[in-house]
């Protein structure tokens, strides 16, 4: 047999054992014996003679001062390294500094010019690319120093090199004018250009078009996903197609796959054991910054990638997003209202800081995440205003003011959170509106929204809170007399009615997940089905087993992408915590809500007989019946007629590792926590629960009753908290306690009554059977006293009889003497007779021969 070696490239030994180790020759390479010159010395061999010299230049004045810059001065989100920094320098430069830019190798007048314009903005967006917002001012004041023909407006992040005039242009000048987005388009379809989206965009065209793989990476919220979709949806269909591919938080093995093919171009086959080469392919790829669940990817990989950190956008531009798109929809207003959306951009703007500011993540609280998602979602609400419903500046706030209590509030877990966003939103209210909560919102009670109460469905304030709790009770009914569903026994008080209108506000809108997080028996699942039923949309929910594994829950996730794919039916997919028997199932939830997307879901078979049943939509559509095409179709039907609502419990761990590795739980949801039930709602369950329930004739009895119970509950809140703030033990008192402790005092009651009952009736039958003891005993005495004196006439007739007998005993005796004195006489006599007769019978058999001779 010959010899194999092997040479194995690791970044570190992390993943060595001893064992491997010690078997291996062990060769270091140290990026410092190096470093960046011996690759740019290699890339400007390539590179045409008239350019080198400028090259060589521009490389020896900038490259080491903003290394060392960047290097003591800038944080950055994800950390590259200085060569993989110079790397995307060098391909940037391939791909802008082309005859098309204006670097022309003829134009020896104006060539130096050109390539060093693009050289800085190369530089920018490669060395300079991945640090965060905060230090990209202090890049722009560096570099500055060092070039002093950007213009004095805004950063040098913002202009780019206009070939016609040979200097720096500001993006803002590609920004289309009079832009209006189509009034019929889903909301996640509107993207206002921005300076960020129309710099981005530019970036990643020109690393596309040099086929050079490109790492998009910044905070939640920051539009990578948007960008790169937007990037794509302009690329020729004729020449490009898309493969969207989700990833979990623990994506190694398949990201050295990818890493391979980079470096090599090719996979290997398992089964049949060759090499597939893998050609006309481009990554582009998009991530969080590591932490919160992200791990580190390997510098290998981030290595061969160009990357750009997208920061949040700068006031200026946030604010021209949301005002474009508030104003737009204020135009068919009222005229004292069309000029309403600047105060309402700039209200919104200053909450959305003041919020971020003053709630921050913590191990208790790992959902208080905000960003411009959030943003969005206020603005979401305020674009479904009608011009009828309303008409004023107080209607348009009081919807505001419900979209900000909707976005911000109802995340929050503690009362002391809650009064403080109240005082925030207070001050917004005078600083912007000059009004007071108290004066806008009577009782200080926020306004409930909804577009379901009647016809036209607009939506509108909700103020009648009686005609709104008919309406539940009603729609409750006929729920429950729905064939097929299980009767739901529902309390409908204020709180309860206020989450089922927060569900159906979220899951009537496109794309619309939630996430409700509560401990059990606070109502999520029941809430969840009755806001779906009064959308008109059906519930989708698995049935676990105890055999019931990935493969049944991939199964369950195939018929719920029929029906909402194929089929074409809005539906609620139903989901809690307790169902999660493999840490799989999260992680295609996680794709659902992130991409529509679960990698690996079908068969060749099976995918092409969903193809077919669904070919003559795709024709309806236009849509060309391609496996990608069919695909992304699919997708995007699922995605509109899909709303995932997860029910998860705060307790314990799992909640926080579920938000930590899964992140779209958070970022493609809106949450909607339970809170504790307050008094009035405690009171109401506690009387529903006893009503008709004899608890006696004083007046008011049920609602003392009722009342000891919501006091025994919340002393036991409160002992709980002083418990857990002494102690630091936790005693978790649920909804579910107090039902079962008002239930479980109508259980008590019912069996001790049960008892009293039964005691009554052997006290009654006890007490039956001692009267009628009684009566017979004194019928008894009657007859015994009758007995008495009938025995002493008998006993007196017994005595008259007894004289008789001893007299007529004595003549008996008398007689019984001559009578014995006869006997003996009559004996004797007898004796005699016999003798008598015995001879006279010898005589005659004597004589009898004699006789019967004569008869002869």
């Amino acid at each position: 047999m010959g010899k194999v070696s092997l040479v194995f490239e690791v970044e570190d030994l992390a993943m060595a054992s001893p064992a491997t180790v010690s078997r291996c020759g062990m060769v270091y390479n140290d990026y410092s014996d190096l470093g960046w010159k011996p690759f740019v010395q290699s890339w400007l061999d390539k590179r045409h003679e008239a350019e080198v010299g400028h090259l060589k230049r521009l490389f020896e004045k900038y490259t080491e001062s903003i290394l060392d810059f960047k290097k003591s001065s800038c944080k950055e989100l994800v950390p590259i390294t200085e060569l993989n920094g110079v790397t995307s320098l060098c391909r940037l430069c391939d791909s802008l500094a082309t005859p098309t830019n204006g670097v022309n190798l003829s134009d020896t007048e104006n060539v130096g010019q050109m390539v060093e314009l693009w050289f800085i903005f190369s530089l920018i967006w490669s060395i300079c690319a991945s640090v965060d917002e905060d230090s990209r001012k202090k890049v722009d004041k560096f570099l500055r120093e060092m070039e002093g023909s950007f213009p004095i407006k805004d950063t040098i992040y913002e202009y780019y090199v206009d070939p016609k005039i040979k200097n720096w242009v500001s993006f803002e000048d590609k920004l289309p004018k009079d832009w209006r987005y189509a009034s019929d388009a889903p909301f996640h379809q509107i993207m206002v250009p921005t300076v960020d989206t129309v710099c981005y965009n530019f970036l990643i065209k020109t690393l596309v078009s040099g086929q050079y793989p490109v790492l998009l990476t910044g905070p939640v919220g920051t539009g990578k996903t948007s960008v790169a979709h937007r990037v794509l949806q302009g690329m020729d269909n004729s020449e490009w197609t898309v493969l969207t591919v989700s990833m979990s938080s623990q994506p190694m093995t398949s990201l050295e796959l990818l890493r391979l093919w980079i470096d090599y171009g090719f996979w290997y086959d398992r089964q049949k054991l060759t090499v597939k080469f893998v050609q006309d392919m481009f990554l582009l790829a998009s991530m969080g910054p590591p932490g919160g669940g992200r791990t580190h990817i390997s510098g290998c990989l981030q290595s061969r990638f160009n990357l750009i950190s997208m920061t949040f956008p700068n006031d200026s531009q946030i604010t021209r997003i949301y005002s474009t798109m508030i104003s737009q929809k204020l135009l068919d207003f009222r005229v004292e209202v069309k000029s309403f959306g600047e105060i309402l951009t700039q209200a919104t703007l200053d909450l959305y800081y003041a919020v971020t500011a003053r709630f921050l993540p913590t191990p208790a609280k790992i959902h208080y995440f905000f960003n411009l998602r959030d943003i969005s979602k206020v603005f979401q609400g305020l674009l479904r205003a009608h011009p009828d419903f309303h008409d004023a500046n107080n209607s348009l706030t009081r919807l505001w003011i419900h979209e900000c209590f909707r976005v911000f509030s109802d995340r929050l877990i503690e009362l002391s959170d809650m009064e403080a966003f109240v005082a925030l939103l207070s001050d917004k209210l005078g600083s912007y509106f000059d009004l007071t909560y108290h004066s806008i919102c009577p009782n200080k009670q926020p306004p409930i929204f909804g577009d379901f109460l009647r016809e036209p469905h607009v939506y509108e304030d909700l103020t009648d809170m009686k005609s709104l709790k008919s309406f539940m009770e009603t729609h409750l009914e006929d729920y429950n007399l729905t064939p097929g569903v299980v009767p739901m026994s529902l309390v409908l008080f204020r709180d309860t009615i206020e989450h089922i209108c927060r569900v159906v506000r979220v899951i009537s809108q496109p794309r619309g997940n939630m996430l409700l997080v509560g401990v059990g028996g606070s109502g999520r699942q029941s809430l969840s089905k009755m806001a779906a039923s009064i959308c008109k949309y059906q519930v989708f929910q698995v049935e676990v087993s105890r055999q019931y594994r990935k493969q049944e829950f991939r199964e369950d996730i195939k018929k719920l992408y029929r029906l909402t794919g194929v089929d074409n039916k809005p539906t609620v997919f139903l989901f809690s915590d307790a169902q999660i028997v493999d840490e799989s199932f999260l992680e295609d939830i996680n794709n659902m809500l992130s991409s529509g997307e679960v990698p690996n879901l079908y068969i060749q078979e099976e995918f092409a007989e969903v193809c077919s049943d669904l070919s003559e939509s795709a024709r309806k559509d236009a849509v060309m019946e391609t496996p990608d095409s069919m695909f992304s179709y699919l997708t995007e039907r699922v995605r509109n007629n899909l709303r995932v609502v997860l029910c998860m419990n705060p307790v314990g761990e799992l909640f926080r590792n579920h938000i930590f590795q899964y992140p779209a739980l958070v970022n493609c949801t809106t949450i909607d926590w339970f809170c504790e039930w307050p008094r009035d709602a405690l009171l109401e369950v506690a009387e529903r629960f006893l009503d008709g329930l004899a608890l006696g004739s004083l007046e008011g009895i049920q609602t003392k009753v009722a009342s000891i119970f919501v006091t025994t509950h919340q002393s036991v809140v409160e002992v709980s908290q002083k418990m857990k703030l002494e102690q630091r033990r936790h005693n978790y008192v649920t909804p579910a306690n107090y039902l079962e402790l008002v239930s479980g005092f109508k259980k008590l009651l019912a069996e001790k009554r049960s008892e009293l009952r039964e005691q009554l009736s052997n006290l009654r039958n006890g007490i039956l059977k001692i009267t009628d003891t009684h009566e017979k005993v004194e019928a008894m005495s009657v007859e015994l006293e009758q007995a008495k004196r009938q025995v002493i006439e008998f006993q007196e007739q017994c005595d008259e009889y007894l004289a008789n007998l001893v007299q007529q005993k004595k003549e008996a005796d008398k007689q019984q003497k001559v009578i014995s004195a006869n006997s003996e006489k009559i004996a004797a006599e007898q004796i005699e007779c016999k003798a008598m007769a015995e001879n006279a019978q010898r005589d005659l058999q004597e004589a009898m021969p004699a006789l019967e001779e004569a008869k002869k």
